[in-house]
């Protein structure tokens, strides 16, 4: 018979069925060699091993601050930001490299340019022809007419003269394209002179700008203020295929942006073309040098490079 309240035995367990409790470190075996490691406590792993991974994965504290709610956030389709060109050009680069290929590409640049400056000027001249021959005609079989006359020549008068204007918008608009073609292949042919992307976008900014000029004509300096800042609005719409809006927008920023390298581009450019215009088929090589170092500076304001 044994006495419950007898002292347990040395290195037993004062549990009767000689479990100990959980955490508690297990007693040394006196069995087992002197300097051995004990045992780990009973649900610990072994001395020396990896503990066993969490099999819920990590778990992301309670209370971390999270994204607040309604943040803002990156709008989609945000507008590209342009004028941080990674080399700024200077005068004598873009003209080199206009010179350059116009040599390599002469043949297509001349004629293409001959073509829309000989279509221009037949197309008006053969209207205006009609228009003058056609309202003599009916004044002299007809002197009772003279007022129908003035109208009827009025009127065609200014229809010729809004047809010149479109006429006009699209030769330079064929112009700029074929020199954004150099700049991105290197290479040209005539018919990239007739093909205009983004043609009702072409039209529209360039008739904005037209109007704009109109409107500001009164302050003398108004227009050239005005198309100075349109200065690559044409390129944005045909190479990026931007809206009119837009891509006008997007020339004032690379402009302002680049104030004074674009200020002596133009300057430049202008008196290359009209130095041309001194010999009669001077405007021929002269025009599309300029037009394409136009185009290269371009390619260099919103970062890229020409070929």
């Amino acid at each position: 018979m044994s006495d419950s309240n007898l002292p347990p035995y040395p290195g037993g367990s004062s549990d009767p069925y000689g479990q100990q409790p959980a955490g508690t470190p297990a007693q040394p075996d006196p069995s087992a060699p002197y300097g051995a490691t004990p045992p780990p406590p009973a649900g610990q792993p072994a001395y020396g091993t990896t503990p066993p991974a969490d099999p819920y994965g990590a778990q992301q504290p309670y209370g971390a601050p999270q994204q607040p709610y309604g943040a803002p956030q990156q709008p989609y389709g945000a507008p590209q930001s342009f004028g941080a060109a990674a080399d700024p050009f200077d005068i004598g680069s873009a003209l080199t490299y206009g010179w350059e290929r116009f040599s390599s590409n002469a043949v297509a640049l001349v004629v293409g340019t001959l073509a829309w400056v000989a279509g221009v000027s037949i197309v008006v001249t053969i209207l205006w022809g009609v228009l003058v021959g056609g309202s003599l005609f009916a004044l002299l079989t007809s002197p009772d007419t003279a007022g129908v006359f003035a109208a009827g020549f009025g009127g065609g008068f200014f229809l010729l003269v809004v047809l010149s204007v479109v006429l006009g918008l699209l030769a330079e608009a064929g112009q700029i394209n074929a020199s954004l073609v150099v700049t991105r292949t290197g290479r040209v042919e005539i018919g990239d002179f007739f093909k205009i992307p983004n043609l009702g976008q072409v039209l529209l900014a360039s008739l904005v700008l037209v109007l704009a000029a109109a409107i500001t004509a009164i302050t003398i300096i108004g227009p050239l203020v005005v198309m100075f800042f349109g200065l690559f609005a044409l390129h944005f719409v045909m190479d990026k295929g931007m809206g009119a809006i837009d891509a006008i927008k997007a020339s004032i920023d690379v402009v302002k942006k680049n104030l004074g390298s674009a200020i002596l581009l133009t300057i430049v450019v202008s008196i290359v073309s009209a130095a041309g215009s001194i010999v009669l088929v001077g405007s021929l090589v002269t025009t599309p040098i300029a037009l394409v170092a136009l185009a290269f500076a371009y390619r260099r304001v919103i970062g890229e490079q020409p070929a």
